[in-house]
């Protein structure tokens, strides 16, 4: 049985690097929720952009937005609620912004395990580097919009995005 484990573990690890893009990173907020009747659907919502891995400079603008709209009371919060009804959220399932987590210059294939696009399991494949996505999923299939569509990469769209999420 071990063995059988090992291998599986090993063919998973395998398949991941298979369709990660190397060059690729992710920056932005993630919340794993959980539904009260205690079903074990994927039920989750994300606000991410995809960057090179080496650019951590913008990767801290983009998140220094995010955490300051992760305080709630703004439109950044509209759009998770509008995310959530697009994905058929049920009324029981709780979502507190404030508790989302940072994901910081992560893997982009693993920061969006669990997302799906219409059969594709490479959520990062559809994200055009530099642009803010939501993503929701309660259950299947994920419900992918783009939040802003300028390239977060210069102080002008940073500000932009700011005034957008108050």
């Amino acid at each position: 049985m071990k063995k059988l484990l090992g291998i599986l573990v090993l063919g998973l690890l395998w398949c991941s690097n298979v369709y990660a893009a190397k060059d690729d990173g992710v920056c932005g907020l993630q919340s794993q929720l959980s539904d009260m009747t205690g079903a074990s659907i994927s039920i989750k919502i994300a606000a991410l952009v995809k960057v090179k891995n080496t650019d951590k400079e913008n990767c801290k603008k983009i998140l220094d937005i995010l955490t300051e709209a992760q305080k709630g009371n703004n439109k950044f919060e509209e759009h998770i609620r509008n995310i959530m009804v697009e994905a058929k959220f049920k009324s029981d399932v709780e979502v507190n912004i404030s508790k989302f987590r940072m994901n910081w210059m992560q893997e982009c294939m693993r920061a969006t395990w669990g997302f799906e696009l219409g059969g594709i399991i490479n959520v990062c494949e559809e994200m055009e580097p530099y642009k803010l996505y939501l993503f929701g999923i309660h259950g299947s299939p994920t419900v992918k919009k783009k939040l802003f569509d300028k390239n977060l990469d210069n102080d002008a769209a940073f500000e932009e995005l700011k005034n957008l999420l108050k």
